[in-house]
C-alpha cells in the first residue's frame, strides 16, 4: 500500500471509532462502519500510479519531460521535484531552469542557483554553465566573477562550447593579465568547434599569446555520459524550457 493509502487508513480508523459510538440522536449500525472502512481501504490501495513517487530512470524522466512539453508545467515541476530530492542531477537542473524562468513555479533566482549547484556538483555540465552565467550577470544573486569562472571552467572541461567561449572572453576582459593566454586558448577551442563568436573575438585580440590546450574537445552529450545515469532526453527538455517565457506558464 502506498503512502496515500496509509494516510487514508489512519484517518478512517479514527473515523470508524468515532462513528461507531452512540449519540443522543443517531447510532450508525456496526456493519455500516466496517463496510465503509473496508471499501475505502481498497480504494486507497488502488490509488493511481501517477500519484506515486516517480522512479529515477528514463521512463520517469521522460514522463516528467512530456508533461512540460504538453504545457502541464505544474505537474512537471512536481515530478521533477520528487526526483531532484532523491538526487537526480537532470531533475535538479530542470528545477533550476523552471525557477529561473518562472515555469510551473514561482520565479526565484536563489532557488534556481540552489538547484543548479546541486546538479553541477554531481557533474552536470549544463547546470554548471547556467550557474556560472547567474554569477556573472548578477541575476538575482550577488555577482561573483571568480565563482563564475570556476563553474565556467568545469562546464568547459566537460565540452560545453558556449562555456569555453564565455570563459575565454572573461579571461581576456575581466581577469588578470596572467589569464590572457589561457583565455585565447579557450577561445581557440571554441572556434575549432565552429563557434563563430569565438572566431570573431580572436580576430580582435591577435597579439595575445596562446597557452596549451585547457580542456577536452568533447560534446555536451559525451559529458553527460559521465553522470551516474545517462538520459538522452535532457537536450530536448532544456530546449523546451528555454523556449518558454515566464508569462506563458501562468
Amino acid at each position: 500500500m502506498n503512502r496515500i493509502g496509509l494516510r487514508l487508513l489512519s484517518a478512517l480508523m479514527a473515523l470508524s471509532g468515532a462513528v461507531g459510538a452512540p449519540t443522543a440522536t443517531f447510532e450508525l449500525p456496526e456493519f455500516s462502519a466496517l463496510a465503509i472502512f473496508s471499501g475505502l481501504a481498497a480504494l486507497a490501495s488502488a490509488a493511481p500510479a501517477a500519484l506515486a513517487d516517480p522512479e529515477i530512470d528514463d521512463a520517469g524522466l521522460n514522463q516528467a519531460s512530456n508533461l512540460a512539453q504538453h504545457k502541464n508545467y505544474h505537474a512537471a515541476y512536481h515530478r521533477f521535484r520528487l526526483m531532484a530530492e532523491k538526487g537526480c542531477p537532470y531533475s535538479q537542473c530542470a528545477l533550476g531552469i523552471m525557477h529561473q524562468k518562472g515555469i510551473g513555479a514561482k520565479k526565484n533566482a536563489r532557488q534556481a542557483a540552489y538547484w543548479y549547484e546541486k546538479s553541477a556538483r554531481q557533474g552536470h555540465p549544463d547546470a554548471a554553465h547556467r550557474l556560472a552565467l547567474m554569477h556573472l550577470t548578477d541575476e538575482g544573486i550577488k555577482r561573483d566573477v571568480e565563482k563564475g569562472a570556476e563553474w565556467l571552467e568545469k562546464a568547459a572541461q566537460q565540452g560545453v562550447v558556449e562555456a569555453k567561449y564565455e570563459l575565454g572572453k572573461l579571461d581576456i576582459t575581466e581577469r588578470s593579465e596572467k589569464a590572457l593566454a589561457e583565455g585565447r586558448a579557450w577561445l581557440q577551442e571554441a572556434a575549432s568547434q565552429g563557434f563563430k563568436k569565438a572566431e570573431e573575438l580572436i580576430a580582435q585580440v591577435p597579439d595575445i599569446p596562446t597557452a596549451p590546450s585547457n580542456g577536452k574537445t568533447t560534446t555536451v552529450e559525451k559529458g553527460l555520459v559521465g553522470l551516474q545515469h545517462s538520459w538522452t532526453g535532457y537536450a530536448d527538455l532544456a530546449k523546451t524550457l528555454d523556449s518558454i517565457s515566464a508569462q506563458a506558464s501562468k
